[in-house]
């Protein structure tokens, strides 16, 4: 319960930016969209065999393979976001076998260290969200599916997921925001001693 609250809490802060900070166009019209149902069908599971699937996951892994095609993002994103399934798979492992190690919340701590990753690797701002969330995706499926397979887990798709996904957004756009307020802040001093 307190997972599904803190999705809820952290998409409708992004559906908040998108909708009201956002220029309009085709792009603000889409992730809104995509949002809306990714709210909507949050709780939508299928059953396939003996594993249920969140409708959510596939809904999320389309809109972003729909988002990376459609900026034409180059070999070298794809390589961010495959580092980013390397990185996220090892985290969600090493928080499995020893979940001690870390010192502040899960789903806290993992969006920060995908969001430093990111940040290093990718440029620009959609380079950087579509990267982060497609190797989100991928890098659960991988997890969730290595769990399937000791008969450990039975759902791909799980509430926790969903918080990683939402956070890292949330990280990457207050990031962008801090970036440009610096940058703004120079700017004007450096116009005033010049």
């Amino acid at each position: 319960m307190y997972e599904q609250f803190l999705y809820f809490w952290f998409v409708w802060i992004i559906f908040i930016i998108v909708a009201f900070f956002m220029k309009n166009g085709k792009k603000r019209s889409f992730l809104l969209f995509w949002i809306l149902l990714l709210i909507f069908i949050s709780q939508t599971y299928v059953t396939i065999g003996a594993i249920q699937f969140s409708f959510a996951y596939f809904v999320l892994l389309i809109g972003s393979i729909i988002f990376f095609i459609q900026h034409s993002l180059s070999w070298y994103n794809l390589m961010v976001a495959f580092c980013v399934v390397i990185g996220y798979v090892s985290l969600l492992i090493w928080e499995k076998i020893t979940p001690i190690w870390f010192f502040m919340p899960s789903f806290f701590q993992i969006p920060v260290l995908i969001v430093m990753i990111v940040l290093l690797l990718a440029q620009s701002y959609d380079s950087q969200i579509t990267s982060a969330i497609l190797g989100l995706i991928l890098g659960r499926i991988i997890f969730e599916l290595l769990l399937i397979v000791y008969r450990l887990h039975d759902v791909v798709g799980e509430e926790t997921f969903f918080i990683h996904i939402s956070l890292t957004v949330l990280f990457i756009i207050v990031v962008r925001l801090m970036q440009s307020i610096t940058s703004k802040i120079a700017n004007f001093f450096r116009r005033k001693l010049i």
